[in-house]
């Protein structure tokens, strides 16, 4: 049965957080992420879609039959997944340039979330979305020591 406490909610109520957060620091942060998350969410979302279909192999010639529609989603899975580990060595890549202590912190915390809500995701889903919400709380919360609001 599914809940308010499964790992994709948490996944997008703590990536919403952190979106809001990131923005104020820098806004360009902000939006990358906020495009990273919803990439993230689409993938789960597709899986889901995929694993709803019924696949007959009679109807595969047939731009409309339900194989084509999972061959598909199959190929929009692969491609958002690109896209979140090239997203994960971007945010990599920023965390090792940056000098604002902010900036730094909010792009190890969204390398680790992209790169365990995409790729990762692949060997075992729902810890891998939990490391992925885990790792945006941590940030959030670093984030917040930092400043020196908590």
């Amino acid at each position: 049965m599914k809940g308010w406490f499964e790992p994709d909610v948490a996944l997008a109520v703590t990536s919403l957080v952190a979106v809001a957060a990131s923005a104020c620091v820098r806004l360009s942060l902000g939006v990358s992420f906020l495009i990273t998350a919803a990439a993230a969410m689409s993938v789960n979302g597709a899986r889901a879609t995929l694993a709803s279909i019924r696949v007959r192999p009679v109807d595969a010639d047939d731009p409309t039959s339900p194989a084509a529609i999972a061959r598909t989603i199959r190929a929009m899975i692969h491609a958002e997944l690109l896209f979140l580990a090239a997203m994960s060595i971007v945010y990599a890549i920023v965390a090792v340039i940056a000098e604002d202590r902010s900036l730094k912190v909010f792009a190890i915390a969204f390398c680790v979330a992209s790169a365990a809500a995409g790729p990762i995701s692949l060997i075992r889903r729902r810890p891998a979305l939990w490391a992925a919400a885990g790792s945006l709380a941590v940030g959030l919360v670093v984030w917040a020591l930092q400043r020196g609001r908590v």
